[in-house]
């Protein structure tokens, strides 16, 4: 739902029983913003590793290196054990650590 559309077409409506319409006016009429202070503490904002660096996005994947790795120690006989998680984002591809 887009609030600049909706409110260029005439706002949202509701539509209710006609033995519900007090009610509706009633919850309609109530003021709920202090739950939206609740809500957001609920659901802190994402750290910096969270974020794609690049386009913003909060859309991240963690990339394991694990089978790369585990592959080059067998290859080279020497145990790579030195691994670090980073992340590719699905909306732009950005890979980050």
């Amino acid at each position: 739902m887009n609030w600049l559309y909706s409110t260029a077409l005439g706002g949202v409506q509701v539509q209710v029983r006609q033995d519900e319409f007090e009610a509706a006016q009633k919850i309609l009429g109530e003021d709920h913003s202090t739950k939206i202070a609740e809500i957001e503490n609920d659901f802190p904002l994402p750290d910096k590793n969270e974020i794609c660096q690049n386009c913003g996005a909060s859309d991240l994947e963690m990339i394991q290196s694990t089978r790369k790795a585990g592959a080059f120690s067998l290859l080279t006989e020497f145990p790579f054990i030195f691994f670090s998680k980073k992340y590719r984002c699905r909306n732009c591809g950005n890979k980050q650590k």
